[in-house]
């Protein structure tokens, strides 16, 4: 979830604190980041805990659960698919490498729905 609000700032006049809206772009482009990020490192982490190398192929299906705005009732959405081989993945210099252009590479299928932003 990324918060609706990106700024809190004290009015010393008012003696209280403001909040300011983050813009929805913002948002959905954080989001995306953040889900992203976490893909490509559990990839990292799956490959490199592998010692004996039996992994050859991941395929990566990342969830969240959350509420159907039209029915109010839980669901548990795929916001991301990845299929990658070890030959493929340890090629990447994840240091230098754009989230969201890499998963791309590795012809990620991303649900981009705005719905699951926020609760």
């Amino acid at each position: 979830m990324i918060p609706e609000v990106g700024l809190y700032k004290y009015v010393k006049a008012r003696d209280e604190v403001t909040e300011a809206a983050r813009p929805l772009a913002q948002r959905k482009a954080l989001y995306s980041s953040v889900v992203a990020q976490i893909t490509l490192r559990t990839l990292y982490e799956l490959f490199k805990a592998d010692r004996m190398k039996h992994l050859d192929i991941i395929v990566f299906n990342g969830y969240v659960s959350s509420i159907d705005r039209g029915t109010g009732r839980p669901v548990r959405v795929c916001l991301i698919t990845v299929r990658t081989s070890r030959d493929i993945y340890m090629q990447l210099d994840l240091s230098k490498v754009d989230p969201l252009a890499c998963l791309n590479m590795l012809n990620a299928s991303v649900n981009t729905s705005r719905a699951y932003l926020s609760r």
